[in-house]
């Protein structure tokens, strides 16, 4: 499995100050923290490094946890890995039949940093300092190091009965039987490379699935209309 490295075009590390969180969030923030480090995700450290932390109300009123790795993002080098292109991915997905999404639990955590660049992912919140065991949401590198990792997973099959961009699978079949060999292939490669799905948003065996903002199904591609209109309406439509 690949490793998520940080190689940088300086070297001088960036500090940031902590800021201050809302005294009514403390006991949420140091709820998520603990939960954290107990699934290895992050750990207490001391690090010349240090990135603030940004909370963000969610629509269901809890609070996610971001940091902001701007400045840090400001000196990396960046990744030329390329991402697929979607309208070429739609097209490829000819009459197929069957359809299978699958998703990954927290999938960039699902891969590893880099011993030596682990120090740079340090973030700072309430008065403690703690850096990432795994790939952070928010580095300008992560989208095409995790499209390079499942690519590697994934590797012959993409193309042909499968469809990867970023952490979103999609296996795409022209019969029932065919669909199954083929999410069989997939659900092996995954469980070969240690990486665990999330269940609850795993759609199998369907005749018709939503895939990066489009519905597809046996009579080809369509712009998913929900999304269209939520989008037309944020731009001030009627």
């Amino acid at each position: 499995m690949a490793q998520c490295e940080i190689e940088l075009e300086k070297s001088v590390p960036i500090r940031q100050k902590c800021r201050p969180v809302p005294l009514a969030l403390h006991g949420k923030v140091k709820e998520m923290l603990t939960d954290m480090e107990r699934r290895g995700v992050i750990r207490k450290c001391q690090s010349p490094w240090a990135s603030p932390v940004v909370l963000v109300k969610k629509k269901d009123g809890s609070i996610r946890m971001c940091v902001d790795y701007r400045k840090l993002n400001g000196v990396i080098k960046l990744n030329a890995h390329p991402l697929p292109h979607i309208e070429m991915t739609l097209q490829a997905l000819g009459e197929n039949k069957w359809f299978t999404t699958l998703d990954l639990m927290a999938g960039y955590w699902q891969i590893p940093m880099e011993e030596g660049s682990k120090e740079k992912t340090a973030f700072a919140v309430l008065n403690e300092q703690y850096q990432f065991e795994v790939m952070p949401f928010g580095l300008a590198t992560s989208p095409a190091i995790f499209q390079a990792a499942m690519e590697q997973v994934l590797g012959d099959l993409i193309g042909k009965s499968v469809f990867v961009y970023i952490d979103d699978i999609l296996i795409a079949s022209n019969s029932e039987q065919e669909h199954a060999k083929d999410l069989v292939k997939v659900l092996k490669r995954i469980r070969e490379c240690g990486l665990k799905l999330k269940a609850s948003k795993c759609k199998i065996a369907q005749k018709s699935v939503e895939y990066l903002g489009h519905i597809i199904d046996e009579r080809g591609v369509r712009t998913d209309e929900k999304k269209a209109e939520k989008c037309w309406r944020s731009q001030g439509c009627p």
